[in-house]
C-alpha cells in the first residue's frame, strides 16, 4: 500500500488483493502508480464496501488488459471500453467468478494513476471520482449478489429475456454507482447529464 499516511483512515474494507501493473516504463513508475491508487482505494474503502474486490490491474495497454481478463466463466461478449464521439472509457470493474463467488476486478488505464499523482492536474478530481465510481460498482455487485444469491453470472435466460436483463442490469448498475459516488465530485453529475442528453438527441 505504500508508506503510512496520517491522512488515511485507520480501517478500510479493502483487504489484500492481487495487483497487476502493465506497460510502465520502470519498476519505480509502477510502484508509484500502485502507491497512489492503493492509498485512494484504502480511503474509499472506509466508506464504500470493497470486500468483494478481486484484484486491480493498472495498464497502459488498457484494451488488451480488458480482453485478457480471466473472468472465471464463459463470456457471451468480449470486454471493450466505451469509445465513441461522446465518451472514452478509462476504467471498468467487470464482474468475475472466483471459487463460486461473484466478485469485481478493477481495471484502470495507466493515465488514471498519472492524474492521481498530480493534484494540480485539471483531471485530478475526475480521476478520483472515476476510482470512486468503480469502487461503487464493486459495492453494488456485492449487495445485489447477497440479496439474490445464485442469480448473477449463473442464471441462464432465453435470448430475448437475456437481452432485456443485460440492458436493465447496465442501467441499474450505472445509476447505483453514479449515485453512490456522486459526493466525491458533484460536478461529474452534470457532465453525465450533458453526455446523456447528447446521446439521446441522436437516438
Amino acid at each position: 500500500m505504500g508508506d503510512s499516511d496520517d491522512r488515511l483512515p485507520s480501517s478500510s474494507t479493502l483487504s489484500r488483493v492481487g495487483v497487476t501493473l502493465r506497460g510502465f516504463p520502470s519498476e519505480e513508475a509502477a510502484k508509484k502508480a500502485w502507491d497512489i491508487v492503493g492509498a485512494c482505494l484504502w480511503m474509499l474503502g472506509a466508506d464504500i464496501d470493497l470486500q468483494r474486490l478481486d484484484g486491480v490491474t493498472i495498464a497502459y495497454d488498457y484494451d488488451v488488459a480488458l480482453s485478457e481478463l480471466n473472468r472465471g466463466y464463459e463470456q457471451t461478449r468480449e470486454l471493450k471500453r466505451t469509445e465513441d464521439e461522446f465518451a472514452i472509457g478509462v476504467a471498468m470493474a467487470p464482474p468475475v467468478l472466483r471459487d463460486g463467488q461473484v466478485r469485481s476486478h478493477l481495471i484502470l488505464h495507466g493515465v488514471i494513476s498519472e492524474w492521481l499523482q498530480d493534484e494540480a492536474n485539471p483531471c485530478h478530481a475526475l480521476a478520483l471520482y472515476t476510482l470512486a465510481h468503480e469502487a461503487a460498482h464493486v459495492e453494488d455487485l456485492y449487495f445485489r449478489d447477497r440479496a439474490s444469491p445464485g442469480v448473477l453470472l449463473s442464471l441462464r435466460l432465453p435470448h430475448e429475456e437475456a437481452v432485456l436483463f443485460e440492458i436493465a442490469d447496465a442501467c441499474w448498475s450505472e445509476y447505483a454507482a453514479s449515485r453512490r459516488s456522486a459526493y466525491v465530485y458533484p460536478k461529474q453529475g452534470q457532465q453525465y447529464e450533458d453526455t446523456f442528453c447528447d446521446v439521446l438527441d441522436g437516438a
